[in-house]
């Protein structure tokens, strides 16, 4: 009989092709995983609840103290609300 051993290997193949996407699904959501992590990290409530704040001139965030200069109104936003500021001076780092 020849059709047994084709049957046995389609078996196979069968049992081999559901172990693969078994793998290729949870590989998919490890990545999917750390990608949620790197997002929830990123996420800028999630920085002002670790110490972290935005400064802010004119609803522009600061990056540079080379944007500021003195008696500049700032608005720090924290994790639970905003300070209003005015620059004195400004002193850059050495």
């Amino acid at each position: 009989n020849t059709t047994k051993p084709l049957r046995l290997d389609l078996e196979k193949l069968i049992v081999s092709l559901s172990h693969f996407s078994k793998n290729i699904l949870q590989q998919s959501k490890t990545e999917l995983s750390h990608i949620e992590r790197q997002i929830a990290l990123a996420n800028p409530e999630n920085l002002l609840k670790r110490g972290f704040s935005i400064t802010k001139v004119n609803g522009k965030i600061v990056k540079s103290i080379h944007e500021l200069s003195p008696n500049t109104e700032i608005v720090t936003q924290l994790m639970d609300g905003n300070v209003h500021s005015t620059i004195l001076n400004i002193k850059e780092n050495e």
